[in-house]
């Protein structure tokens, strides 16, 4: 029988905000959003913490694993557009501005649920 262990892998002043797990080759990565950054975690090896981005974070629901159909990849959505990043680091970004209030995965698809963004009225001129 297998007994289950706990243990503690990441602790900040900033709370937690989005978690993930995706097995990469042997190693299942946990990856970590907060308000202020982005982490992973491989949980099977010595729970080997990678800084994945120290300038900003996510909001709820604004972070998410892709499915098993599309790249193994973890996006984070920002008020400034989409960042997609690996255990090791940051993939890509794509600009996308208007504040996110969610993201996921369907189906090979991603998802963005953003707040509409107003239009200035035009004035005479």
């Amino acid at each position: 029988m297998r007994s289950s262990k706990q243990r503690t892998i990441h602790m900040d002043k900033y709370p937690i905000t989005g978690l993930a797990y995706k097995q990469y080759g042997n190693s299942v990565i946990l990856f970590v959003t907060t308000t202020k950054c982005v982490f992973s975690y491989n949980v099977t090896s010595s729970d080997k913490k990678e800084i994945l981005e120290e300038d900003f974070g996510a909001s709820l629901d604004c972070s998410a694993i892709n499915d098993a159909s599309t790249e193994n990849q973890f996006v984070v959505a920002t008020d400034d557009g989409l960042h997609f990043y690996h255990p090791e680091g940051k993939r890509a970004c794509l600009a996308f501005d208007g504040e996110k209030k969610m993201v996921s995965w369907f189906r090979g698809y991603l998802v963005v649920v953003s707040k509409e963004m107003k239009q200035l009225p035009k004035t005479a001129g």
